[in-house]
């Protein structure tokens, strides 16, 4: 138990550290030193605590939230503070978060350049103009700097840098190798045009996400260096090596035996098999369906048990905390847990053992579970299917990828008869005696005995049951906005060849409801032992609301249905999106609620998931690759087992999991902007090969000087609405004006063009470094 005490005082110094000194010198209002500080925040602590304190003070000054005193005191800083926004004839306005922009004439700039963070003050709060005060913290552009060595010479190439002055680098005892990428940290100006930085860290090699043997490219490099951006770890430590080289490559019988001993349930025998992408290594999840006697259903969803392999404590554990989340950045992947583990023994590979923690369900015909059951299992799954054969299987076509699944192999159970197993998997006794030559008759069988059945049939009563699934869902108000994800294909030399829609197949659709299903009843069971961590989401904001209705009348859409907008619900969403489905603009409208919608996320009070209307809703179907569903495993593991569950134990683990459910959330939301930044990269290095080229688009967002398009193959770019003349192309003339209450750009006075109008635009720059499109208008279509 004192392992996770340990766990819990260091997540609350890491995570919450910056925001408990903020609250105690807030509190406190006055100048307080470290020392001081350190001492509100507990009364024992060790020298690394009190140095970890003063690290923190030095960050909060120079991000201007805190500035220092007399005495080797803190106080909070009342200037405001913001990040400058340089405009080409000198001028500036200063980004302040929860306040309008301030405007700053460039003789009240005082050297400062664009994204420096600076304090200012007012000098015409009435015209929101001031001045800057002093500048906090130069921009060095990402933070992120390459090592190159040019025949000995050590240089630093600082990514995201526009050129504006040279960075040098204190000293240093970190070996800098050609390649190497670093994180820099701003120290002082030393003159106009030079500033000095420290390397506060090393981030790892840019060739670190190649394969062995493959040859770095432009893409690769420029993954790894928004990876780096982004602050992803890309390489374990080496102490989370050595654990992971310790762990067994396969299960032995010892410790099998030593499962079963345990309580674990042997499904080895049943009718198991994954469904994944073709080049999923690491397979979390497997599922079994079968007919019971009473006509329902009984589905099960066996989760890989990687609790049973990383536990609290360990260096694996720390690092996946620290993750949180495996990222899947363009073709490459940075994983959350070593290979010896993604893709190795906790990965449900086909044809051999592994331990489970599955979710036992019994659904009726309507979709609903009348019963379920979560149980450590052992299988052995007998198919990695992938999501490509199963929907020509589905769509009764005969093709390459499906010669490989005509029958899966299943042993008979005690007292179990031909009959039986028909029946189960809806079937007639002459089906199975067509695919078993070597059974004469029905009474041929006998316990542990091995036979085929039709794969086919198997997967036609998944596809009817994840139909009653998806259709009690949509009954209860789930939310079904039409896709807007997109799949950037790439070859082996990591050229980005085609960009297409990531369309949800039945296939894919299948597994998603029979994850869900299992997620929901896996909340209810932890719910009962008060140690659920919660996938929660949240109505959207009133605000948010109005804004789409009042969006909705501008395009003379008037929707004669009521919605109480203080307490929408999803049902209240989802009779919306059905009325606007036949619009000609519904792609567009579906993308405008979808961003209406707030973020889910990770907590331990339970607000239900408004997206799928589910009154509680955790993960727990993807141990491999989120953190927060390892926590859940873990949960299961002390519950199930029954050692644990002391009241001191449960209450400290029931603080841990409510303070970890931020960081996890924080992490998730991070790997969702470095992903969206890998994409507009790849997609800005796909149109580098069609400037020129005209495509077809719709209007997406509007602002004073510049509307965004997403072309009708997925690319999203800028329109300047000042022609420029220097790029020989015809731009938007310059007599339009743009209309904020119209969301719309007006000519004489009448509205021109709007959000979610068609247009035909032509690209003419494509900047994959800066994951920049630009296009000019053609026309209106």
């Amino acid at each position: 138990m004192n392992n996770y005490n340990e766990i819990i005082d260091s997540i609350k110094t890491k995570i919450e550290l910056q925001d408990q000194i903020l609250e105690i010198i807030k509190k406190e209002n006055k100048k307080m030193n470290a020392l001081e500080i350190m001492r509100k925040i507990k009364d024992e602590f060790t020298s690394d605590e009190l140095r970890d304190v003063i690290e923190k003070l030095d960050y909060l000054c120079s991000e201007g939230l805190l500035k220092s005193a007399s005495g080797n005191t803190y106080k909070l800083n009342d200037l405001l503070v913001g990040r400058v926004d340089l405009h080409e004839k000198g001028n500036a306005h200063v980004i302040i978060d929860g306040r309008e922009d301030m405007f700053i004439p460039r003789d009240k700039i005082r050297g400062a350049k664009n994204k420096d963070l600076v304090s200012v003050e007012y000098t015409n709060e009435s015209k929101n103009e001031g001045k800057i005060i002093k500048i906090l913290k130069r921009n060095l552009g990402s933070n992120v700097a390459e090592v190159k060595n040019n025949n000995g010479e050590i240089s630093l190439e600082v990514y995201g840098l526009d050129d504006e002055y040279i960075v040098e680098i204190e000293d240093t005892d970190i070996n800098l190798v050609d390649g190497l990428l670093v994180h820099l940290e701003y120290v002082k100006d030393l003159s106009d045009n030079r500033v000095l930085a420290r390397i506060d860290k090393v981030l790892g090699h840019k060739n670190a996400l190649l394969n062995e043997g493959q040859m770095p490219t432009e893409v690769s490099g420029e993954i790894v260096k928004i990876a780096c951006e982004y602050s992803l770890r890309l390489e374990f430590p080496e102490e989370v090596k050595e654990e992971a080289k310790k762990m067994p490559k396969a299960l032995s019988q010892d410790m099998i035996d030593e499962g079963l001993k345990a309580g674990r349930e042997d499904f080895r025998g049943d009718l198991i098999f994954t469904i994944d992408g073709k080049d999923t290594k690491d397979i979390d999840d497997a599922v079994s369906v079968k007919i019971l006697p009473n006509g329902n259903y009984q589905l099960g969803v066996h989760i890989a048990d990687v609790s049973h392999y990383v536990k609290p404590g360990m260096a694996l554990w720390k690092e996946a905390e620290i993750r949180s989340n495996s990222n899947y950045l363009g073709n490459k992947v940075i994983p959350m847990l070593p290979v010896e583990l993604s893709n190795g023994i906790c990965s449900l590979n086909p044809n051999e053992d592994r331990f489970t923690i599955s979710c036992i369900m019994e659904i009726d015909h309507s979709g609903k579970v009348v019963e379920s059951r979560v149980t450590k299992g052992i299988i052995n799954s007998k198919k990695k299917m992938n999501y490509d054969a199963v929907e020509d299987i589905l769509n009764d076509r005969e093709t390459e990828d499906t010669k490989d699944y005509t029958t899966l192999e299943y042993t008979v159970k005690k007292g179990e008869t031909l009959n039986d197993i028909a029946f189960a998997n809806n079937l007639v006794v002459d089906d199975l005696l067509e695919v078993n030559k070597e059974l004469v008759n029905e009474n041929d069988i006998k316990e542990g005995m091995i036979i085929n059945v039709p794969c086919k049939q198997i997967l036609k009563n998944m596809h009817a049951l994840s139909k009653r699934i998806s259709a009690f869902k949509q009954r209860r108000g789930e939310l079904v906005f039409v896709g807007d994800e997109v799949k950037v294909i790439q070859d082996e030399n990591d050229e980005v060849i085609d960009i297409k829609a990531r369309d949800q197949r039945p296939s894919e659709r299948l597994i998603e409801d029979f994850m869900v299903v299992a997620n929901e009843q896996v909340a209810a069971f932890l719910e009962e032992y008060n140690i659920a961590t919660y996938r929660i989401h949240d109505k959207p904001l009133e605000m948010k609301i109005n804004e789409f209705m009042k969006f909705l009348e501008l395009l003379g859409i008037h929707y004669p249905g009521k919605i109480d907008k203080e307490n929408i619900s999803s049902k209240d969403c989802q009779k919306l999106l059905e009325y606007l489905k036949d619009e000609k603009m519904f792609k567009m409208l579906n993308r405008k609620l979808l961003r209406s919608m707030q973020k889910a996320r990770y907590s331990t009070e339970n607000i239900g998931h408004f997206g799928i209307a589910s009154p509680k809703y955790t993960h727990f179907t993807s141990p491999i690759r989120r953190f927060d569903d390892l926590l859940n495993h873990t949960s299961i593991s002390y519950i199930l087992e029954d050692y644990t569950l002391q009241e001191d134990f449960m209450k400290s683990w029931k603080a841990y999991l409510t303070t970890i459910c931020d960081h996890i959330s924080d992490q998730e939301r991070n790997s969702e902007k470095c992903e969206y930044a890998v994409d507009d990269m790849l997609k800005s290095y796909y149109m580098q090969k069609h400037i020129g080229e005209e495509f077809d688009a719709t209007v997406d967002s509007l602002m004073p000087t510049a509307f965004f398009v997403q072309t009708d193959n997925y690319i999203e770019g800028r329109v300047d609405i000042v022609e420029k003349s220097e790029n020989n192309y015809v731009g938007v003339v310059s007599n339009y004006d743009y209309n904020e209450n119209l969301m719309a750009y007006t000519k004489n006075g009448k509205v021109d063009l709007r959000y979610g109008d068609r247009i035909r635009v032509r690209c003419v720059a494509s900047d994959y470094k800066k994951r920049q499109v630009d296009f000019a208008l053609i026309r209106k279509l």
